[in-house]
């Protein structure tokens, strides 16, 4: 039992930072899947405070395509869980093993993504690690974004509170803007649809579009080179597409979509 609420019935997966179990919610029948660090983490108050923050941020947005928080505790001090939803399917990252996707359903899953971005920016939550491992395709059609733990939130007044000291790069390499590969401390929004570009670029063509053998080498292509342009690598892909994702992956978030909903807007058009 965790938290004496949570009967465990299976482990299904573990990474650096934490594990996740399938369990019953006693209280409700309901099965879940329940977040807890792993005990190598506790006395690290970085990773203690990545599990508190990803249920903040993704408790403080409520849409169809993120993640559904359920309860918020600890099973003891500074050992938190996070109680979800029990999602069946594999992430996009599992299903891109298989190979690439058609244009169609590529642009289908970012269509979903923008939708669940345009809500977490309005709640001022921006994501900073979106990637395939973070996109769940569900059985039965839908899609979710995980993983808010190295999210940014913004107050009403513009305070930015934010895991990452001033100056650290912070998120998955192959998946950062330029402004994240730079360590700049005013990263925004647009960060995240920049992220989306390269989900999508990948997604259509493969591979991603700043693939180097090291972190720093592809950190440095993500600043100072332009990647391939998606169209030589995609038969006959049309020119809305072509243009949608290489606005997104323009170097300056002032030449990007300026919010969710522009992108979103440009790729219905490009569904037409």
């Amino acid at each position: 039992m965790l938290a004496d609420r949570y009967r465990v019935i299976q482990t299904l997966g573990a990474g650096s930072m934490s594990e996740v179990f399938e369990a019953v919610d006693e209280r409700t029948g309901e099965r879940v899947a329940v977040k807890v660090l792993r005990p190598s983490r506790v006395t690290n108050p970085g990773a203690v405070e990545r599990l508190r923050r990803e249920a903040r941020a993704a408790a403080s947005v409520s849409h169809p395509n993120i993640i559904r928080i359920l309860d918020v505790g600890e099973l003891g001090p500074d050992v938190p869980y996070i109680a979800i939803e029990l999602l069946h399917g594999q992430t996009l990252a599992e299903r891109l093993v298989q190979g690439r996707l058609a244009v169609g359903a590529a642009l289908r899953i970012g269509r979903s993504v923008l939708a669940a971005l345009g809500a977490a920016h309005a709640a001022n939550v921006t994501h900073r690690d979106l990637k395939p491992a973070n996109v769940f395709l569900q059985s039965s059609g839908g899609i979710k974004i995980l993983d808010f733990g190295l999210s940014q939130m913004t107050g009403p007044d513009g305070f930015s509170l934010s895991l990452t000291p001033r100056g650290l790069v912070c998120g998955t390499p192959c998946y950062m803007s330029p402004e994240q590969a730079r360590g700049e401390d005013d990263v925004d929004h647009r960060t995240d649809l920049f992220s989306l570009g390269v989900v999508l670029y990948e997604a259509m063509a493969g591979t991603g579009p700043f693939e180097a053998p090291t972190p720093m080498a592809v950190l440095s292509r993500i600043v100072t080179e332009e990647p391939s342009p998606l169209a030589a690598a995609v038969e006959n892909l049309p020119p809305a597409v072509d243009a949608l994702v290489t606005r997104a992956l323009s170097k300056s978030r002032e030449e990007r979509y300026q919010s969710a909903t522009e992108m979103l807007g440009a790729l219905d058009a490009a569904m037409l």
